[in-house]
């Protein structure tokens, strides 16, 4: 542990501060997040997404520099980490794709400018499917490719009570787009029809963009970073009553993705860190046994420093 701890001091200080990937099966949880369907058990031998382990580490961190540049060996294979050929971040075993690396995904950038249309609605999907074609089969060449596949879209959520703070800006400007078809209508009939463009689209372009990614590499688990969302910051045991009443309007997404990538990201000050963790999982798993997809595993992104912090989590943190 101690050789792995040193090592990774190497990431923090000379290699891009990252994540990993923590893969979470249904056997590792405490009895009571568990599937109670015998038809849904992870021994299935029918199931194409069983492990045989029932706890999976992935190392999603740009970490390439550390045995190239510094010679640091970081002991993956050793801690039994699965991690990219020469760890690089995109390879024969785990593919992510941030905004800006996957088609023409439609945002508002930090200066609230418009990029690809800014909204949903406004943005071209059929250039973009176009786009992410390319982008998919230049990143995956291996048809066969068996990875994790993640498309990390922060900046909008696709449902429209969820885009608050910093996301009201969606929320705005797709009234803004309505009111200016129809400015004789009523503000709540315009906020309807806004809220009804706007979800539509969403919907749109993230089941779009799973269909595509799983018809160009079929056998990778596709999956939108931290979905679920759980909210449970102020009772850390249970996902706010909001956040499971949307998690269950947006089944589209859990049926569409052959994974789930929740973030367990803890901050150091948080009370009940397990709790925490526990409840976000158990609101992941919940989905996945409700889906169309029963059967796909759910990998927690979690990191091995505290969140918004270069604190190392301590060993209680890591259990």
């Amino acid at each position: 542990m101690a050789e792995f701890i040193e090592s990774l001091l190497c990431v923090s200080l000379f290699c891009i501060v990252g994540i990993n990937s923590a893969i979470l099966s249904e056997n590792a949880l405490p009895e009571i997040y568990r599937d109670s369907n015998p038809e849904r058990s992870s021994k299935d031998t029918k199931n194409p997404y069983v492990w045989k382990d029932p706890f999976v580490a992935y190392w999603n961190v740009p970490s390439y520099d550390c045995p190239h540049v510094f010679n640091v060996d970081l002991y993956l294979d050793k801690f039994g980490i699965t991690a990219n050929t020469g760890q690089n971040f995109t390879g024969d075993k785990i593919v992510i794709f941030y905004q800006d690396e996957l088609g023409y995904y439609p945002y508002f950038n930090h200066t609230l400018q418009p990029v690809n249309g800014g909204l949903p609605q406004v943005g071209n999907i059929s250039v973009h499917l176009e786009k992410a074609t390319e982008d998919i089969l230049k990143a995956i060449p291996d048809p066969q490719f068996k990875g994790v596949g993640i498309l990390d879209w922060e900046s909008w959520r696709p449902q429209w009570e969820q885009n608050f703070d910093t996301r009201q800006i969606y929320r705005k400007k797709s009234i803004e787009l309505v009111y200016n078809k129809h400015p004789e209508w009523s503000n709540e009939t315009i906020e309807l029809v806004a809220t009804a463009e706007f979800e539509q689209a969403a919907d749109n372009w993230m089941k779009s963009t799973l269909r595509l990614a799983k018809d160009l590499r079929p056998n990778a688990r596709w999956g939108f970073y931290h979905f679920p969302y759980c909210y449970n910051n102020k009772d850390p045991a249970y996902c706010t009553q909001e956040a499971v009443l949307t998690n269950d309007n947006i089944t589209w997404l859990f049926d569409s993705s052959t994974a789930l990538y929740p973030s367990i990201y803890v901050g150091e000050s948080l009370e009940r860190k397990d709790d925490f963790v526990h409840a976000i999982v158990a609101e992941a798993f919940r989905l996945r046994n409700k889906s169309r997809n029963p059967f796909v595993d759910v990998y927690p992104y979690t990191r091995y420093v505290y969140a918004r912090s270069e604190v190392f989590l301590t060993k209680v943190g890591v259990l």
